[in-house]
């Protein structure tokens, strides 16, 4: 890996790692932030605020506190849970094309200045349409399979990435799928390498999600693929 990678223009490592690293810290906050409002929806505060205020307010010493603020605690704490549901969900499409933009992004601005001279346009319009379709079936994945998904959707994941590199680099016209080998296995290998370089970023970054460190791992992967001739 690292006699592939040491031969990557600098440029094109630093702008695909920090496109990762971006959309890595995006997703990672908003789950952090959806965390926190579960956190907050807690039915034990509301059933303690609940019989605070209940018992500074009712002078009859007969009523029932406890179980009044039970009951209604229960009732808010079920109907803020489902409200919250969406934002639970959104997340997992913002992890699932947040990746795709970033990329994407790089990708315009390391054409601009010269540094993909194996990307052309009908490539690079090729190779998107691969990789956000990729992104929109891995993202329906995990919102239904949740984290049961999350192994057999990242190999598949790496998979389509090697394809969307070959595409937009023209190694799907050439001979066969041996060109998108290498890439593959690299991107593979990103996946452990990631968790590592995640659990790394966590000490800095508490609210970094462990696994968004593959996102960029992938993303220097993915750009050295583009930046680098087929052999």
């Amino acid at each position: 890996m690292w006699t592939i990678l040491k031969r990557v223009p600098p440029a094109v490592a630093i702008v695909f790692t920090l496109a990762g690293l971006a959309s890595a810290y995006a997703g990672s906050a908003y789950a952090a932030w959806v965390k926190s409002l579960y956190a907050a929806n807690s039915q034990l505060a509301r059933v303690s605020k609940c019989i605070q205020d209940c018992e500074a307010t009712i002078h009859d010493r007969h009523f029932d506190c406890v179980g009044t603020c039970e009951v209604s605690a229960r009732g808010a704490w079920y109907r803020e849970n489902i409200a919250l549901s969406k934002y639970a969900d959104r997340q997992w499409w913002l992890w699932g094309l947040g990746f795709p933009v970033a990329m994407t992004a790089a990708i315009f601005v390391s054409m601009v200045s010269g540094q993909l001279p194996s990307v052309d346009l009908s490539g690079f319009v090729e190779g998107s349409i691969i990789l956000f379709v990729a992104s929109a079936i891995v993202a329906m994945l995990m919102i239904v399979l949740q984290q049961l998904a999350f192994l057999p959707a990242s190999i598949a994941y790496a998979y389509l990435l090697a394809r969307t590199s070959a595409a937009m680099t023209g190694s799907n016209r050439a001979p066969t799928e041996k060109s998108r080998r290498p890439v593959f296995r690299l991107l593979l290998i990103g996946i452990p390498a990631g968790v590592v370089l995640g659990l790394v970023i966590t000490l800095v970054l508490p609210s970094f999600s462990w696994f968004a460190g593959i996102e960029v791992a992938w993303g220097l992967v993915f750009g050295a693929s583009l930046a680098l001739p087929a052999d």
